[in-house]
């Protein structure tokens, strides 16, 4: 089954210097919506092409709002940083 996120309207201010496209914002709505999540149900959750999203989150990275634990297949992505401030999601806590 596959569930898209809509846009919920303008990102946050916290988010707009960013300058994130459409399909990053929608990869960071599919973020947002648990607390870990692997690159293959982040596509269906989105709704964006496996391309857009290995591409998005790749960004998402390098501007310190997305990162993940894990590797190759394994990996698990989650929002961090002044993402989850943005979406209202409390710090990750350190072990």
């Amino acid at each position: 089954m596959r569930v898209t996120f809509p846009r919920r309207g303008f990102p946050s201010p916290l988010l707009r210097r960013y300058e994130l496209t459409d399909d990053q914002l929608r990869v960071l709505d599919g973020l947002a919506a648990s607390d870990s999540t692997s690159r293959s149900e982040l596509i269906d959750r989105s709704g964006v092409a496996e391309r857009t999203v290995r591409s998005a989150l790749d960004r998402l990275r390098e501007h310190g709002l997305a990162d993940y634990t894990g590797e190759k297949r394994g990996a698990r992505w989650r929002l961090v940083g002044i993402a989850r401030r943005a979406y209202g999601l409390p710090p990750i806590a350190e072990r």
